[in-house]
């Protein structure tokens, strides 16, 4: 236990060191940001890794889990790749040249209505603070929307927004490794993502984060917005 309801295991740890090992002999000057071993940045290029994002899941053999490697420059990311190993499923994306799920290329989403959308959220387990604001948060999006789904794996959740598999999603508390690599997928297909309230979201300091679809997120951010206020 690292944190109240929150792993790491010996495999995290490998995995990161091994992940590490490689992509300095692709860039030997990239930075390297990632979940257990280093936290390191540049301004021009950044590696930002999670090594195993759903570590629960990992450990209690559930196959939500994923593997997420993002290349920013200058703070942005420009190659990202999404892998589920478990069930070799795969999603990337290069700017400007489109994302690819299994390595077919996602078309952009289209503009779609909460009332049709299936929505996206992590737990607060982080956060007991903002317990307050999630499960009323919850129960409005519930009944705005098809459904809820929590797949214990941000990275997941935000690469099926831009697979339109979800059409939205909200956590707060996410970090640059959780979502650096769907931020480049979701950008590719036409995917909007902001803070609760709409405004600019920036993975290293934004606390809230709000995804989906044009049409879907406006109806997101009207209801997150009235909740997540003290948190932006």
């Amino acid at each position: 236990m690292k944190n109240p309801n929150e792993t790491v295991s010996e495999i995290d740890i490998t995995s990161e060191k091994m992940i590490r090992s490689i992509l300095h002999d692709i860039i030997p000057d990239a930075a390297f940001y990632g979940e257990e071993t280093e936290q390191s940045r540049s301004d021009q290029l950044t590696w930002v890794v999670d090594p195993i994002d759903g570590t629960t899941n990992y450990l209690k053999g559930i196959d939500l889990w994923s593997v997420s490697i993002a290349l920013l420059e200058k703070h942005l990311p420009i190659v990202s790749c999404i892998v589920r190993p478990a069930v070799r499923e795969t999603f990337t994306a290069v700017k400007g040249m489109g994302a690819f799920h299994n390595g077919k290329k996602l078309k952009k989403v289209t503009k779609k209505d909460l009332g049709s959308a299936l929505i996206g959220t992590g737990m607060p387990f982080r956060t007991p603070e903002s317990y307050d604001a999630f499960f009323p948060c919850a129960r409005e999006v519930l009944e705005g929307s098809l459904d809820i789904r929590r797949m214990g794996s941000a990275a997941i959740d935000l690469a099926y927004v831009g697979a339109d598999i979800l059409q939205g999603f909200w956590e707060i508390d996410l970090q640059p490794y959780d979502v650096a690599a769907a931020l480049l997928i979701m950008e590719e297909t036409g995917c909007i993502c902001t803070d609760a309230t709409g405004g600019n979201y920036d993975m290293f300091s934004s606390r809230t984060c709000v995804a989906g679809h044009p049409g879907v997120h406006e109806k997101l951010v009207s209801i997150t917005g009235k909740h997540y206020k003290e948190f932006i």
